[in-house]
């Protein structure tokens, strides 16, 4: 049987999943028989498990995942919305003249041809 890679689910089915899987699992259900109900990997169900153990409920709750919005920007704001303004006003073909200016400006790294 395929197991679907349940991070592609959206949050609310990852969190009835996971609730299935601790409501199982306290009616004494083995982590082998929910992971195979459930479409999942064994371990995954004994990860949901502990972390219920030690969290509760809360940690049955998707977190959302990725950077926080403005986490890794190399550019500042204004930088930013001064590239994008540049892009709005010129073609991708009029900006390569300005290219070796945006270097300049930002810091950025640009090929120069």
């Amino acid at each position: 049987m395929n197991k679907t890679d349940a991070r592609y689910l959206n949050p609310t089915t990852q969190d009835y999943l996971r609730q299935q899987a601790i409501r199982l699992r306290e009616q004494g259900k083995r982590p082998g028989e929910i992971a195979t109900y459930l479409g999942v990997h064994r371990t995954t169900v004994w990860q949901w498990w502990r972390a219920y153990q030690q969290n509760g409920e809360v940690a049955l709750h998707q977190q959302q995942r990725g950077n926080k919005w403005g986490e890794g920007r190399t550019l500042t704001r204004t930088e930013e919305a001064w590239l994008q303004q540049l892009m709005r006003e010129y073609f991708p073909e009029e900006l390569n003249a300005r290219q070796c200016f945006v270097d300049a400006q930002c810091g950025a790294e640009f090929d120069c041809l």
